[in-house]
């Protein structure tokens, strides 16, 4: 069954980001950006980094009870002027999520749930908004981490 990924995993994956003061982190769900019915709502100043939450899959670990584990996921788009800088700012983005030299995955904190170390699932090359004045460019990548009740 879908579910969307809770607000308190969206807040640790968050809290990941902006844990690097290059990086500005809007979420889509969260209320920080403006609504659809504000007339020309301002942009956020370049770079940004917007996060989507995604609706996961869960899973019945186990015939005799209610354990379920799941796998919250998040769509993360690194919105800059340029197609090097978009991919500048995944960089830094893949850096708090997945650190060199390994690239293991952080696992994100979240109260009363074990969870395992985040991993990227894809990532686009650059594309190219120019439905916008001035055109913006950006890098998408979805991550993901196995979540269990504690």
């Amino acid at each position: 069954m879908d579910k969307p990924v809770t607000a308190a995993e969206t807040q640790a994956f968050r809290e990941l980001l902006e844990a690097d003061p290059r990086l500005q982190v809007f979420v889509t769900s969260a209320g920080d950006l403006p609504t659809v019915a504000e007339p020309h709502p301002p942009l956020p100043a370049l770079p940004y980094v917007l996060i989507h939450p995604e609706r996961d899959q869960d899973e019945q670990q186990r015939a005799t009870g209610p354990r379920v584990h799941r796998n919250p996921s998040w769509a993360v788009h690194a919105v800059a002027e340029s197609a090097e800088a978009a991919e500048m700012v995944m960089g830094w983005v893949d850096d708090q999520l997945r650190p060199q030299p390994n690239r293991w995955g952080v696992a994100p904190v979240v109260v009363g749930q074990v969870t395992k170390r985040l991993r990227r699932n894809a990532l686009t090359g650059v594309l190219v908004d120019d439905s916008s004045l001035p055109a913006v460019c950006y890098v998408v990548a979805s991550y993901s981490h196995e979540s269990s009740p504690a």
